[in-house]
C-alpha cells in the first residue's frame, strides 16, 4: 500500500521543494600613494594607513579585490567597473553642493560556468592632484566651507547564469574614500561589510497530473489511516533520538549562519590535518580566519566532520556517536 501511494504521488506531482544555497563574498583594497618631487621623502611612494601631505600627492595606485564563492557548482554572470564619485558637501556632510561620477574603468564581464568561485582584481591610477584642484577651485570660487572627498569603488553586479536554478540579481561596492581640499589626509576603506555570507533560494517546480489525481482521492481514507500510523512512528522515533543526534541538531540550529552543510566528502589526505577537540576551539579558528565551518555527515547518526579549510590546512573536529551517552554533551 505504501509503495502504491508513493508511486501515485510521484506521478501526480513532480515537485522540487525550495531550499537555500549559501554564498559568501570578500572585498579588499590595496593602495600606494605616489609623491611629487620633494626635499623630504626619499621614496617615490608611501604605503597604506598613513597620514599624507595633500600638496605632495601626485597619484594613488589602488587595487580593488573581490572574491565570490558558492557552496555548489552553478553559473553566475558578473559585470564590474571602477567609478570615482567627486563629492563636495557641507561641513557636516548632510547636504551636497556638487557630485559627479567619473568612470575610471569601463564595464567588464566575468562568469562562473559550472563552478563554485571567482576572483576579480582591478588596478587603477587615481589622479589625486586633478580632483584636489577641482575641489579647491569650487571652494574658493564660491567661498563655501565644504567637506570634499573622492569616493572610488569597484561596483560588481551579479546575476544568475543560464543553468542556475535560482534567481540572483544584486550588486556590491568596494569603496575607498579619499579626502580632498585638506592640508593632510587619511584614506579610509569601508570594511564594515567586507565579508558577507548570504542565502539564495532555489526555484521550486510543481507539475500536476490529473489522470492519476482521482485515484489518489479514492485512497484518501486508506492514506489517512496510514498517516496516523506514520505520525505515531515518527513520534516514537523522535522520543528515541540518541544523544549524538540531539547534539548535532542543536549545533546546526545554534550556529546556522556560521556552518555550511556540504554533501561533498572532504579528502583530508590532500592537506595537513589539525585535530580539534571542541566546537568552541573550531569557532575560535573560524573567527580568526574569517572562513565558514563546513559540515559533512559521513555516516548518518554515527559520524560527522566539522572543519575549516585554510590553504593546505584542515582544522578538523570529528564527532562520533560512540563517544556520546544519553544526557551527556547537551550543550
Amino acid at each position: 500500500m505504501l509503495y502504491f501511494l508513493e508511486l501515485l504521488a510521484t506521478k501526480s506531482f513532480d515537485y522540487e521543494s525550495k531550499r537555500t544555497i549559501k554564498y559568501w563574498e570578500d572585498e579588499s583594497v590595496d593602495y600606494l600613494v605616489y609623491l611629487k618631487p620633494n626635499d623630504f621623502y626619499e621614496e617615490d611612494y608611501l604605503k597604506e594607513n598613513m597620514i599624507y601631505v595633500a600638496s605632495l600627492i601626485n597619484q594613488i595606485k589602488a587595487t580593488f579585490n573581490y572574491s565570490f564563492q558558492i557552496e555548489e557548482n552553478t553559473d553566475v554572470d558578473f559585470s564590474y567597473k571602477v567609478i570615482a564619485d567627486l563629492v563636495i558637501a557641507s561641513e557636516n556632510g548632510n547636504t551636497k553642493y556638487f557630485e559627479k561620477p567619473y568612470v575610471l574603468v569601463d564595464s567588464k564581464e566575468a562568469k562562473i560556468t559550472d563552478g563554485k568561485s571567482i576572483e576579480i582584481s582591478e588596478e587603477v591610477n587615481i589622479d589625486y592632484d586633478y580632483y584636489n584642484r577641482l575641489a579647491n577651485t569650487f571652494r574658493t570660487s564660491y567661498a563655501v566651507d565644504a567637506n570634499s572627498y573622492l569616493k572610488v569603488y569597484l561596483q560588481v553586479d551579479k546575476v544568475n547564469g543560464e543553468k542556475a536554478n535560482f534567481v540572483l540579481n544584486d550588486s556590491v561596492n568596494v569603496p575607498l574614500t579619499i579626502p580632498l581640499a585638506e592640508r593632510s589626509i587619511e584614506i579610509s576603506f569601508d570594511s564594515q561589510n567586507s565579508q558577507i555570507i548570504n542565502n539564495v533560494p532555489t526555484n521550486a517546480e510543481l507539475v500536476f497530473n490529473l489522470k492519476v489525481f482521482i485515484p489518489e482521492i479514492v485512497l484518501f481514507i486508506a492514506s489517512s489511516v496510514l498517516l496516523v500510523y506514520l505520525i505515531n512512528l515518527i513520534y516514537n522515533s523522535i522520543k528515541r533520538k540518541s544523544a549524538y543526534d540531539k547534539y548535532i541538531d542543536k549545533l546546526l540550529r545554534e550556529y546556522d549562519r556560521l556552518i555550511v552543510e556540504t554533501k561533498t566528502e572532504p579528502d583530508f589526505t590532500e592537506g595537513n590535518v589539525i585535530e580539534i577537540d571542541k566546537i568552541e576551539e573550531l569557532l575560535d579558528v573560524r573567527d580568526s580566519l574569517k572562513l565558514p565551518i563546513m559540515y559533512y555527515n559521513a555516516i548518518k547518526h554515527h559520524i560527522c566532520h566539522l572543519y575549516v579549510k585554510h590553504e593546505d590546512d584542515f582544522y578538523l573536529l570529528t564527532l562520533k556517536a560512540e563517544n556520546f551517552k544519553d544526557n551527556e554533551r547537551d550543550s
